[in-house]
């Protein structure tokens, strides 16, 4: 297994484990758990976050997050400040970044 795999898996599992969150957040928020709700889906909005930004070319988070240097709660952080590099639009990287912070 080369490192691009390594890095497809570990986008694979940071989509699948937001997925997982954002499902959890909404079953919590019909449940009348609205501050779990918001803290999960706070989560969910880094995990998308750092899911885009490990799936840019040549990322270097994958290799933090595997040798366990990364924490996903600066995600959304590290995406603002390496849009370009990442390609992000910025419109909707604004749309999260907002919401992150309703949300924090």
């Amino acid at each position: 297994m080369d490192g691009t795999d390594t890095h497809h898996i570990a986008v694979s599992a940071i989509s699948f484990t937001a997925i997982n969150l954002n499902i959890s957040s909404y079953k919590l928020y019909m449940c009348g758990h609205t501050v779990t709700s918001r803290s999960s889906f706070r989560q969910v909005l880094e995990g998308i976050s750092l899911a885009f930004f490990c799936s840019a070319k040549d990322p270097p988070v994958p290799d933090r997050c595997i040798a366990n240097q990364c924490s996903i709660k600066n995600a959304v952080t590290d995406l603002k400040q390496n849009a370009d590099w990442a390609r992000v639009n910025r419109r909707a990287l604004q749309t999260v970044i907002d919401q992150h912070h309703s949300y924090h």
